[in-house]
């Protein structure tokens, strides 16, 4: 909803910040504030704020100032129980000028320190500066809703910024890209944090707070995560028990979100998690439109299943055809993203933005229920996948299925049973790299291959694994737990860096805020307490919000299959994108980087237009990565 930049001198308080620089910054995330821009400045510090306004439209201008004018406060997100903590805080004794959560997030501060964020309901990235400590401190909220890129330079100025092109405004020359992190983006599509493209760029990670002391070397990180996300799984006692709370807190949750002094609508497909939250709404209120996205290609089009669950609720309803799928989105969407990123379902919730925008400033989404609620369809065949294991041993797997797994034939001409490469190849791992190959969008193996020779002996004891290794660590083998420990590993891997990015990223493009009501902190402690078992449904996972939408969705809409929000990205690639797919792999300027061996990048192109293999997913990833590297001038 905002956009921070900031510099701070950790070594001198009466060394200037360059001016010229944070400007600079400021200007690369105008895109995420259009209401308004502020700038403070104090000894050895210069802070930066750009605005979308959503609470107190006329008094919550930043960068905002205590009242003894002794701490300095930039905020990117809202903080849902800022009333209750207001009313708290005046009982303490605080006064207040403003009826903006950003003054309560301040006066939060002047309470309870750097302890504060454990406080906060909501979803956030802020930056405070404590004159009378001479301290910096940071934070994000626990789910990494919002972003926090960070540097420091070798004169001891540290940078921060809610982008990372805003980021490499702060640099006098490039920054060296990181030769890991290209080859995580080749497996996952994106990028793990805290590692950015760039190996002098991070960024925080979600439910993390830095602390920077002037004149002290000593960077203090604190984890304030737990007990929001944690590994205390089956603790809850039935299943009509957790249904009643799920409900209960769904309820809450929609009405926290619902708080805005701007318009506020919601994205609503022919999907369950949409469905409910649009119903939960109506029971809410009638002032609120629901947006729906429009396909050409009927197999991707839910606007009619969208209309009929509008129509049953009574809500108003508009349909948005997206329909913009010329060769220029590519270019748009790798400078949306800020850095490289390979998920195209970005492009239709962009466009989609966009033209709610015309109408709204807040939407509410579906987004977290596969994640909470366990609806990815790679949660069974991962549960089966870890139950076989158990028949044979690790080093009988090893020597077996690795094998397989090398010679097993990957054709989409070929009967789909004989297609078994990567099955085998996850049976051969542990249960951390079995995951990964669950997830990833190229097979470790084949990442490998088309690295440039360079590029594979450097990064030749690397593997994009150790993330998952580090959230599986105390798996205890047992297969009835380890839909749980996946569930874990995406809320802290692959929701923060790929589909909360996406929806920052989309949204703020188009000067939306999104939320996400199935996302609240109080829901998401209770979900990792249901066990698996709760949640196991034919249609696709979770039983518990299908039990609670009988009470308000339409039984025909209940039964439909689970569908993405996806664009037809094999089919692009082979029509409408050929020709610039042709031009990204054949072109001498991408070899001329050594990233990739261009050979295998052609056949695999070569196949790809044959339809003997769909390699859509990785040859999008290497267009967008062209794209963001010709944006940030590295061809």
């Amino acid at each position: 909803m905002c956009g921070i930049a900031g510099i701070f001198d950790r070594l001198h308080s009466k060394r200037p910040v360059n001016k010229e620089k944070l400007e600079a910054m400021s200007d690369e995330i105008a895109y995420r504030g259009r209401d308004g821009v502020g700038y403070a400045y104090d000894d050895g510090v210069g802070l930066a704020h750009r605005r979308l306004s959503i609470i107190d439209l006329e008094g919550g201008i930043q960068p905002m100032q205590d009242t003894q004018h002794t701490t300095t406060l930039i905020f990117n997100g809202m903080i849902y129980n800022f009333k209750d903590l207001r009313n708290k805080l005046i009982s303490a004794g605080h006064s207040f000028k403003t009826t903006s959560d950003t003054e309560v997030l301040l006066n939060s501060y002047r309470a309870w320190g750097v302890e504060c964020v454990k406080r906060f309901d909501g979803f956030f990235a802020f930056a405070l500066y404590d004159k009378s400590k001479d301290i910096l401190f940071c934070a994000r909220d626990v789910l990494g809703k919002k972003p926090f890129y960070y540097r420091q330079d070798d004169d001891g100025f540290f940078y921060f910024a809610s982008d990372l092109t805003a980021l490499r405004a702060s640099f006098d020359s490039k920054p060296t890209l990181s030769s890991t992190s290209f080859q995580d983006y080749l497996t996952l599509g994106f990028i793990p944090q805290p590692k950015t493209i760039f190996d002098d760029i991070f960024q925080l990670e979600p439910g993390q707070s830095i602390t920077l002391k002037r004149g002290s070397s000593d960077t203090i990180f604190r984890e304030f995560t737990t007990p929001y996300i944690h590994k205390n799984f089956d603790n809850v006692g039935s299943f009509d028990d957790a249904t009643t709370k799920t409900e209960a807190l769904l309820k809450q949750s929609v009405s926290k979100r619902l708080i805005a002094d701007v318009p506020v609508g919601t994205l609503l497909s022919g999907g369950l998690d949409s469905g409910l939250i649009t119903a939960l709404i109506a029971k809410e209120t009638s002032n609120v439109t629901a947006f729906t996205a429009s396909f050409d290609d009927k197999n991707l089009d839910e606007a009619e299943a969208a209309a009929d669950v509008a129509k049953h609720l009574g809500m108003k309803h508009k349909i948005l055809k997206i329909n913009d799928i010329s060769e220029s989105v590519i270019d748009d969407i790798s400078v949306i993203s800020s850095e490289p990123f390979a998920d195209a379902a970005i492009i239709p919730l962009y466009l989609i933005c966009k033209e709610a925008k015309k109408d709204v400033t807040v939407l509410l989404s579906g987004d977290g229920g596969d994640e909470l609620f366990a609806g990815y369809s790679r949660y069974a065949s991962f549960l089966k996948q870890e139950n076989f294991k158990h028949i044979f041993s690790y080093e009988t797997r090893q020597l077996l299925f690795k094998k397989l797994s090398e010679i097993y034939p990957q054709n989409l001409k070929i009967p789909y049973f004989l297609r078994a490469g990567a099955s085998f190849e996850a049976w051969a791992e542990n249960t951390a790299g079995g995951y990964l190959r669950n997830i990833a969008i190229m097979r470790p193996r084949h990442v490998s291959q088309l690295l440039s020779q360079t590029l594979r002996t450097k990064n030749a004891s690397y593997t994009s694994q150790h993330y998952f290794d580090k959230n599986f660590s105390d798996y205890n083998g047992n297969p009835e737990d380890v839909i749980n420990y996946a569930r874990y590993a995406d809320l802290k891997l692959w929701l923060p860096a790929r589909m909360l990015l996406k929806a920052d990223r989309a949204s703020m493009a188009a000067s939306i805020e999104l939320r996400c009501p199935l996302l609240d902190l109080q829901l998401c402690q209770l979900a990792l307490g249901i066990p698996y078992n709760f949640l196991q449904h034919p249609s696709g996972g979770k039983k518990i919000l299908r039990t609670i939408a009988e009470k308000y969705l339409p039984q025909q809409h209940l039964m439909r299959p689970k569908q993405g929000f996806v664009m037809n990205i094999a089919h692009l690639l082979r029509r409408q994108w050929a020709n610039r797919l042709e031009a990204v792999v054949c072109d001498t300027t991408l070899e001329k980087t050594d990233l990739f061996d261009i050979r295998v990048l052609k056949k695999m192109m070569k196949q790809h237009f044959s339809k003997t293999h769909d390699h859509s997913r990785i040859l999008w990833a290497v267009i967008q990565l062209e794209a963001y590297l010709r944006n940030q001038d590295y061809l």
